[in-house]
């Protein structure tokens, strides 16, 4: 909690921090790394989740990228799943818009992706493409009417 109230202070924000809750788990891990109960206790009190977890490599190939940054979202959807459906708030990448299916298009919003996944050039982007996909084949299955749940950073653009 203390690293949290540091970071408010250093970009000078505010939050009442009495409604968060940090739990110490692993992203990567079934379960998030918590026992039986302590998932299921997370799963029952928690009204959203925010996922800002990754491995950020352009370098890595995407067989060492899987585990945070498709595995993390995955087990996040999971505990979203568990005892009543909530938001899930997947932090992503413009990286996601070098897939063939973006090719000359001007603008991408924040709606389900398109295509494939063909034409990625690295891992990186491909994992990310990989996880907000998955993000929007959950929110389908779930029939949920919620905003897209993918927010990739680097570029946002209204509709208006």
């Amino acid at each position: 909690m203390a690293r949290l109230q540091a970071n408010l202070t250093r970009y000078g924000l505010t939050a009442d921090v009495s409604r968060i809750d940090v739990v110490v788990g692993a992203v990567d891990s079934p379960l998030l790394g918590l026992d039986e109960a302590q998932w299921l206790d997370l799963a029952r009190d928690i009204d959203v989740s925010v996922d800002a977890a990754a491995s950020v490599s352009f370098l890595a190939p995407l067989s060492g990228l899987l585990a945070i940054n498709v595995g993390g979202p995955l087990n996040l959807l999971r505990l979203a799943a568990a005892v009543r459906p909530k938001p899930v708030h997947l932090s992503s990448s413009s990286s996601v818009f070098n897939a063939a299916a973006y090719t000359g298009a001007a603008t991408a919003f924040e709606d389900p992706l398109v295509g494939d996944g063909e034409g990625f050039r690295g891992g990186y982007p491909a994992s990310k493409w990989i996880a907000e996909r998955l993000s929007d084949l959950a929110r389908a299955r779930l029939e949920r009417n919620d905003p897209p749940a993918g927010i990739s950073l680097g570029r946002h653009t209204d509709r208006a």
